[in-house]
């Protein structure tokens, strides 16, 4: 078996003979959960600089500077041929 990583960021898993099976294999966003805060958190920085924390599901969005949760992004896979 091979995989091909493709530019959208989906891999490709190809068989080893030339029989054409191929299955793709692609993350994709299940839900986005903003946590209100406004535009700016409590400690004082601006939300346009963040930073990603990866958990058991996916990944949250905290604050930069204190590390503070925004928002929490769940991630799945969808397989096709």
């Amino acid at each position: 078996m091979r995989e091909h990583l493709r530019r959208d960021g989906a891999v490709v898993l190809t068989g080893d003979g030339d029989d054409q099976d191929q299955v793709v294999v692609e993350a994709r966003v299940v839900s986005f959960n903003p946590i209100r805060d406004g535009l700016q958190c409590p400690c004082g920085a601006l939300l346009r600089a963040f930073a990603l924390r990866s958990t058991a599901d996916g990944a949250e969005l905290v604050c930069h500077r204190c590390h503070r949760t925004h928002g929490r992004i769940e991630l799945g896979v969808k397989v096709h041929r």
